[in-house]
């Protein structure tokens, strides 16, 4: 049997509700959201990419939210979630009324109900916005966090005994509102579509009058043209980069860019992120009293040849190269477990090593993969993951790699923090 965490949906626990609605000094408040991380930026992409994301749950999500300051960061809401339009998120509006980058864990009593929220480095944690039926589930989340991890606030009913923890009521966090509201997925998508659909419209129109100027039609010669071959199918798992081999490349560029961070005065490195999805590997960062002519002479020295972007104003900068998996690095690595054996392990993992771990069952991006001409890769499916950890990713990472049809397609290291985000992808036995 699983654990109650390793669940098919979204949530963090089976224990936990799947969201919750509170009204607190007038304004009302979404809890119990499920968050993850992006490397967009602008409001839209990332409402666009959360919109896909929630598509691709087992369980219908129709609600979704932005986080654009601090870390960027979209959350999806469950259909059970007693969730409107328009409803502000309760941890990003928490996220708004605490120090910039502190490491924050706290719960409290809201209604009949508990509320936890977890925040670090800028982002709220996946599984760090849960709504909990009773008080011991609650008390065990911050207990275990608050042994496991280092916090400059750790807020607690005193009757917990939770170290360094003070009792402080929610709305002295709630000062002032949030900047993320609840929009409906589908409302989105309609609007893409209606706008789609007038791109075609004018587009019509215009093939239309263009033709209609007497200017010839040239119709090919297709007699005797040779019949293309029939495509072929495999599962996908057959063209599934190997784990390891993206680990090394990505540790490689990693390592490469962040001697880079200590070596450009007057600007400060953020992060580098190795995606296999963009094959490409960027390093951002921010401006603190260089200029843009002391960035691109030192990046030029550094890296010649490298592509350089700087962002509005030149408060921002970022290198970034291209990188493709070697055909050798292309591995058959048949998959070995079903979609809930993949999650006991992962959630054994979990518990042994004290990762901050999400799970998913989802479909595979077809981005990471690369058949060859003439082959369809069937739909993959199986147990989407991130893990996040502050101790070197060799030691949590390689169990993973282990495991017949996985594949890690994004690497990133936060500077600011020290820490190690991975995303990735294990094929299901059961799922062709």
């Amino acid at each position: 049997m699983s654990d109650p965490s390793a669940t098919k949906s979204a949530s963090a626990s089976a224990a936990a509700l799947r969201g919750y609605r509170l009204t607190l000094n007038g304004r009302r408040y979404a809890l119990g959201l499920f968050w993850q991380v992006t490397n967009l930026t602008s409001a839209r992409a990332i409402r666009a990419e959360a919109i896909r994301f929630a598509s691709k749950l087992p369980e219908n999500h129709p609600f979704v939210c932005v986080k654009q300051d601090g870390v960027p960061q979209y959350a999806v809401g469950h259909e059970k979630g007693d969730y409107a339009s328009n409803l502000l998120s309760a941890a990003e509006t928490l996220f708004q009324n605490i120090p910039a980058d502190s490491s924050f864990l706290g719960a409290w009593r809201v209604e009949d109900k508990f509320w936890s929220c977890i925040i670090k480095a800028g982002a709220i944690y996946p599984n760090g916005d849960g709504v909990w039926e009773s008080e011991q589930e609650a008390h065990a989340i911050i207990q275990q966090n608050a042994l496991t991890d280092d916090w400059n606030q750790i807020i607690a009913p005193d009757h917990w005994n939770i170290p360094n923890a003070k009792d402080v009521p929610l709305d002295s966090f709630f000062k002032k509102p949030g900047h993320s509201r609840l929009t409906p997925t589908k409302g989105g998508n309609k609007i893409y579509i209606l706008a789609a659909a007038a791109i075609c419209a004018i587009a019509l129109y215009g093939a239309q009058r263009y033709i209609g100027q007497d200017i010839p039609i040239v119709i090919p010669e297709t007699f005797n043209q040779p019949v293309a071959p029939k495509e072929v199918v495999q599962p996908a798992w057959k063209y599934l980069p190997k784990s390891a081999a993206v680990h090394k490349a990505c540790m490689k560029n990693i390592r490469d860019f962040y001697k880079a961070f200590l070596k450009i005065p007057g600007w400060i490195g953020i992060h580098v992120v190795c995606d296999l999805r963009e094959r490409k590997i960027t390093a951002d960062w921010n401006r603190s009293t260089g200029t843009a002519s002391i960035f691109r002479k030192y990046a030029e020295r550094l890296f010649p040849g490298e592509k350089i972007n700087f962002g509005p104003a030149g408060q921002t900068a970022s290198l970034s190269r291209s990188w493709t998996p070697e055909k050798n690095d292309i591995g058959e690595t048949p998959p070995e477990l079903s979609s809930e054996d993949i999650e006991i392990k992962l959630w054994s993992l979990r518990q042994r090593t004290q990762i901050n771990l999400s799970i998913n069952r989802s479909e595979l991006d077809n981005r990471i993969i690369a058949p060859p001409p003439g082959t369809i890769a069937k739909k993959g499916r199986g147990i989407m993951f991130t893990v996040s950890t502050q101790v070197a990713p060799e030691k949590v990472f390689y169990p993973l790699y282990r495991m017949g049809g996985s594949v890690v397609y994004v690497i990133r290291f936060d500077h600011q923090n020290k820490s190690w985000t991975m995303e990735g992808f294990i094929h299901a036995k059961d799922a062709g």
